[in-house]
């Protein structure tokens, strides 16, 4: 068992074998993996020009409408406000969750889950950029009707 990260016509290649070399693959594991330590500085540069691409049409879309939200450190979870109501009333970030799975099929995360009642959290990296993009902008569009209304 084991995990290739490799170009995908690498790993087709690579797949056909898979089923032969179970018994004997000492070979295969270090021609593999002498393949990785040679590609690794352009894959990890590749993947952290993703994650930064990410980072930055998130926090794009939340500036453009208002959102007020905490970028993260180092990982891929974005922290945001769940908007109060009228008179400065907190929102329940569970219900608020909720509410936007349904109407909008959104799937992020409520603070309350990690002990940070009254925020959201919102992962970037796990989807393709198309699904990123339309679920910010369904997000953006809930959020932006929520503060506009007040009301859940």
């Amino acid at each position: 068992m084991g995990i290739i990260v490799a170009d995908p016509s690498i790993i087709r290649k690579i797949a056909c074998y898979a089923t032969n070399t179970f018994c004997a693959n000492s070979g295969l594991l270090e021609s593999l993996w002498f393949q990785f330590i040679q590609q690794k500085g352009p894959i990890l540069k590749m993947m952290l020009e993703e994650r930064e691409k990410r980072r930055s049409l998130v926090e794009t879309m939340f500036q453009k409408h208002g959102i007020s939200y905490s970028p993260p450190d180092a990982g891929s979870i974005f922290l945001v406000k769940v908007p109060k109501k009228k008179g400065g009333k907190e929102v329940d970030d569970v219900e608020f969750v909720s509410e936007l799975r349904k109407q909008m099929r959104v799937n992020v995360v409520s603070g309350s889950k990690f002990g940070i009642k009254g925020f959201i959290r919102l992962a970037y990296l796990y989807m393709s950029l198309d699904d990123l993009t339309h679920g910010l902008e369904r997000f953006c569009q809930f959020y932006v009707e929520f503060q506009s209304n007040n009301n859940l």
